[in-house]
């Protein structure tokens, strides 16, 4: 609906991991300007020499949220997005997580180091650790999304910036709600694999028609 509705984009090139890609929406630079050729390790960040797009817009007035995935830098608080031209901010700073418990790194039993990876914070402050425990990622970056616009005043300039973790792995913890509505699959990793990937990409696809909703709701779609 959205594609039919709007502009269609038809032909573009990216790079194959994600951190590139998102440093490039949040700079407006190809990522070989600023050294983000792959996913960044914990020392990496986006030089601080470089602006960030919700630092001009906050400059010109803006309201200005970050919700979801960051992956652009947190070695120290001057790369985390509340440091970066974002009012607030509510996600995950690293690559993945568990999508219900929130733990960092996914599915790595034999990783030396396991914690959730879950944030809110407003200002230039300290984020505060968030319980959100058996709760999916999407239903909780919605329900942030929704109370943004329940709280923004009204004839001020608004920025969300949504990065839902979907459809990043771990694949197999679809909801079984949306692995109802794939077709069966055969009884192969591959097979079960894809259709708990389509899975995940339905609850995609049911997130972002919560989004429209949200502002058709508060008189926004059209704006």
């Amino acid at each position: 609906a959205l594609a039919m509705g709007g502009v269609r984009l038809e032909r573009f090139y990216a790079a194959k991991e994600c951190a590139p890609s998102r440093t490039a929406i949040m700079t407006g630079r190809l990522p070989f300007q600023y050294g983000y050729y792959q996913n960044p390790s914990d020392e990496g960040g986006v030089p601080l020499n470089y602006t960030f797009l919700p630092e001009t817009l906050q400059a010109a007035g803006y309201a200005t949220h970050a919700i979801g995935k960051w992956h652009a830098g947190f070695r120290t608080k001057a790369y985390t997005p509340t440091w970066r031209g974002f009012d607030t901010f509510f996600g995950f700073y690293h690559w993945g997580e568990e999508y219900v418990s929130h733990v960092f790194p996914p599915y790595y039993k034999d990783a030396k180091c396991r914690g959730v990876d879950l944030s809110r914070g407003v200002g230039q402050q300290s984020l505060t650790p968030v319980n959100a425990s058996g709760l999916r990622s999407a239903a909780l970056f919605v329900e942030t999304f929704g109370q943004i616009l329940e709280d923004h005043p009204r004839g001020k300039p608004l920025y969300a910036y949504v990065a839902f973790q979907n459809a990043h792995d771990p694949y197999e913890q679809a909801p079984a709600s949306l692995l109802r509505r794939q077709p069966a699959a055969a009884p192969t990793v591959l097979a079960q694999r894809r259709r708990n990937f389509s899975a995940i990409v339905g609850e995609l696809d049911d997130a972002m028609g919560d989004l429209v909703g949200l502002l058709q709701q508060h008189g926004l779609f059209n704006n």
